[in-house]
């Protein structure tokens, strides 16, 4: 992979970018005080997240169960974005 690619990827400002747009959150709508407590809570999550991965899934010598957990995981986050756009409509 280039390194480029790969440094744009996992540029936390660019992945909150990429939130606002999946979840339909133009900036530009937003009362400064929502935009910023959006991404505190964003950058929060991502922390969090990402001591997940160092602390619990890092630790993990068995690879299937950690790719099991990883898909566990990113299931939930899937789940919750279908009852999301469900509500909406």
């Amino acid at each position: 992979m280039k390194k480029e690619w790969i440094e744009q990827q996992t540029n936390v400002e660019r992945q909150f970018a990429e939130y606002l747009r999946i979840a339909k959150l133009n900036p530009a709508d937003m009362m400064p005080g929502q935009y910023q407590e959006t991404k505190r809570a964003f950058f929060g999550a991502w922390g969090q997240c990402l001591l997940a991965m160092r602390d619990v899934v890092g630790e993990i010598d068995d690879e299937k169960l950690a790719t099991d957990i990883l898909g566990g995981m990113i299931n939930q986050v899937y789940e919750f974005w279908i009852g999301e756009n469900k509500q909406k409509t």
